[in-house]
This record gives C-alpha cells, sequence and structure tokens, in this order.
C-alpha cells in the first residue's frame, strides 16, 4: 500500500473517532496496523468501548513491536487494572514489571 493511501486510512481514522464513530475508527486503523503507535491506537479505542482483553492483547502488539514503546506498557497495565475479567493482582503484577523494566533502562543508560 502506497504511503497516500496509508495517509487517507489513517485521516478517515481520526475523522471517525473525532465523530465517537469508534468502530469504524477500529475498522479503519485495522487496515494499516503494521506499527506499534497503530496497534496503541487500536487499543485506546477498545479501551473506551470497554473492550478491555482486545485491548490488552492490542497493547501487547503494541510493545511486541517495540519495547521500548513504555505508553503501550502503561495502558497495559491500567487495562489489567480497571478490566472486570483481570485480577488486580495481576494488574501490580504488571505494573512492577513495567517498573522494574524502567529501571534497566535507566541504569543502563546512565552507565553509557
Amino acid at each position: 500500500m502506497s504511503l497516500k493511501n496509508e495517509l487517507l486510512i489513517y485521516q478517515a481514522a481520526l475523522q471517525a473517532f473525532d465523530t465517537s464513530n469508534l468502530s469504524l475508527a477500529l475498522s479503519h486503523f485495522g487496515k494499516i496496523s503494521e506499527t506499534s503507535k497503530i496497534q496503541w491506537n487500536m487499543g485506546i479505542i477498545l479501551a473506551t468501548m470497554g473492550r478491555y482483553n482486545e485491548a490488552i492483547a492490542r497493547f501487547g502488539e503494541s510493545i511486541v513491536m517495540d519495547q521500548y514503546f513504555v505508553v503501550g506498557w502503561f495502558q497495559r497495565g491500567v487495562s489489567y487494572f480497571v478490566s472486570p475479567l483481570q485480577s488486580h493482582g495481576r494488574a501490580d503484577g504488571r505494573w512492577l514489571d513495567c517498573i522494574l523494566w524502567l529501571k534497566r533502562i535507566l541504569v543502563w543508560r546512565s552507565s553509557i
């Protein structure tokens, strides 16, 4: 797909989101979901719709695609916490994993 087509689809997704047509926005983003940022956008839409388990999967995909995408880690933890189907203990564990991961990155960068 050409960059122009991807940008047109992205614009259509944003317009759908702005008009609160979340299903249409999700459909548009699904056509161009090859990047961590698009996966994250889809996760945010799913979380807004209350579909937390699907949102967790999208946030998970975003951090698989880019392990340094901190907002993906954060939103996945938030979704674990607010999901009625997930236990708060698991959310706390995921949050701790995220904090430890960030701590390792900060220590590694300060040693350079």
